[in-house]
């Protein structure tokens, strides 16, 4: 293995540029610690020591050949997703991989063998922040990679992909197939795929129980705005992550409660860290960013950017202007200055595009309309002219009572005075009253089955 540019403490600290080399094999950033630091492994021995002391760190160290074999060699089918870091693959942990281990669906973020020092610290504040913080709507780091230039990050794998995906996408179009759930209550669902469809050339379903078709490649029915489809008997997690692969790319209109579902747990994670000991700013708050379990619960993930926040008495931190344009606060943009309130000003773009259903810059759209923010934020107060912003997917289907607070909370998180944007926290409150259950009685629950042909009956 190569020497892993990067130290490990208990507590967040800062990393330093500009430091000297003390020796000749220390060619590593300089850190400057707190108490209580522990190196990352940088050589075989220190990873299995690394690898029994779980109580010292509870993230579980990779090599790169596991890696491997989880991805499938990195399958290029496997890719989820990618940006400027590298490739996100969808992977699974097996038994045998690794003792105390359980069979688990992952997503493995590889980073592009760029390292320079940018491309280093990214990956190392994720290791740092995510290896310490833990929420429910904060995704959860399991484990790394740092082996000679490789740098990988192994979280838990969201199903239901980005906030982004699922709300610019382009939506379903064909078959949809609708049965109250007291017909079919206890029966299993499965219909046959034209040629062509992205199901495994592997037959994850042949040995189900139900109505499979032997020898056919086959989909199984998912709850609208729910689960996937619930069985008597739970599929283990690796069939679980075949069946997810080919719904993947057939998506729904997100309701409005889903929208506000959204909202109200993003705002809760970015809460969390501006409250906490140590604060946290998460610098590049966006839809991409944000991840969705089965459950459409929200998690925010790539905290490459993230930052230590003001202590004491300072109001803000200064830094280089980083992040994405369209989100990023305007004071932030123009002086460098960093505050827990810039993270509210991109959560309120991110509430922008859950009303709207635009993006917060698209150059397919007229002039005035192509920057969201300058487009929408006059009209955000103006009660007649509001609806006409509402994303039409929704088809009208919201309480428009609803529609202004969220509108008005949206309004006051964009104010170009950091000043006067509400503290997360407080956001956090105004939304609660905003989340209305979605279960209702069993016999108006619909289920819908998603099929590129229209069986000839349902069992």
């Amino acid at each position: 293995m190569g020497n892993c540019w990067c130290r490990w403490k208990p507590s967040i600290y800062r990393v330093s540029s500009n430091a000297k080399s003390e020796s000749p094999k220390d060619q590593s950033p300089s850190v400057k610690p707190m108490k209580d630091i522990r190196k990352l492994p940088s050589n075989p021995e220190e990873v299995e020591d690394l690898r029994r002391d779980s109580a010292a760190n509870p993230l579980i160290v990779f090599t790169f050949n596991e890696l491997k074999q989880i991805t499938g060699n990195f399958r290029q089918d496997y890719v989820l997703g990618g940006g400027g870091f590298g490739s996100v693959y969808k992977g699974f942990v097996t038994e045998d991989l690794m003792e105390g281990l359980q069979p688990l669906p992952v997503a493995v973020k590889v980073h592009d063998g760029d390292n320079s020092f940018q491309g280093h610290r990214e990956w190392l504040a994720e290791v740092i922040f995510l290896g310490q913080l833990s929420h429910p709507n904060l995704v959860k780091l399991i484990g790394y990679c740092c082996e000679d230039e490789h740098r990988v990050l192994v979280y838990e794998y969201m199903a239901r992909g980005s906030v982004e995906n699922n709300l610019f996408s382009s939506h379903i179009r064909g078959n949809v197939i609708k049965f109250y759930l007291p017909l079919i209550t206890s029966v299993h669902l499965f219909f046959p795929l034209k040629a062509g469809s992205s199901v495994p050339k592997e037959e994850p379903l042949q040995n189900a129980p139900g109505k499979a078709l032997q020898g056919k490649k086959v989909i199984v029915g998912f709850c609208f705005d729910n689960l996937l489809a619930y069985f008597e008997l739970r599929f283990d997690a690796l069939i679980s992550m075949y069946i997810l692969s080919p719904v993947a790319g057939v998506l729904l209109p997100l309701s409005w409660y889903i929208r506000m579902k959204i909202a109200f747990g993003a705002a809760k994670g970015l809460a969390f860290l501006h409250d906490a000991e140590k604060p946290v700013i998460y610098r590049d708050f966006k839809t991409s960013n944000i991840l969705l379990d089965l459950d459409y619960n929200p998690k925010l993930s790539d905290f490459g950017l993230a930052k230590d926040g003001p202590e004491g008495d300072k109001s803000h931190v200064s830094t280089r202007i980083m992040g994405t344009y369209g989100y990023a606060a305007p004071e932030y943009i123009m002086t460098g200055h960093l505050s827990p309130r810039s993270d509210v000003y991109s959560f309120g773009v991110v509430l922008l595009e859950l009303l709207t259903g635009r993006k917060s810059l698209d150059k397919s759209r007229p002039a005035r309309e192509q920057n969201l923010t300058d487009w929408a934020l006059p009209l955000l107060r103006e009660k007649k002219k509001l609806l006409n912003i509402i994303d039409p997917r929704l088809e009208g289907d919201y309480p428009v009572k609803g529609v202004h607070k969220a509108a008005m909370l949206t309004y006051h998180c964009l104010n170009r005075n950091p000043k006067a944007r509400p503290l997360m926290r407080d956001i956090v409150d105004s939304l609660e009253p905003l989340q209305v259950a979605t279960d209702v009685s069993p016999d108006k629950q619909t289920f819908t089955v998603i099929t590129n042909e229209v069986p000839n009956a349902a069992v």
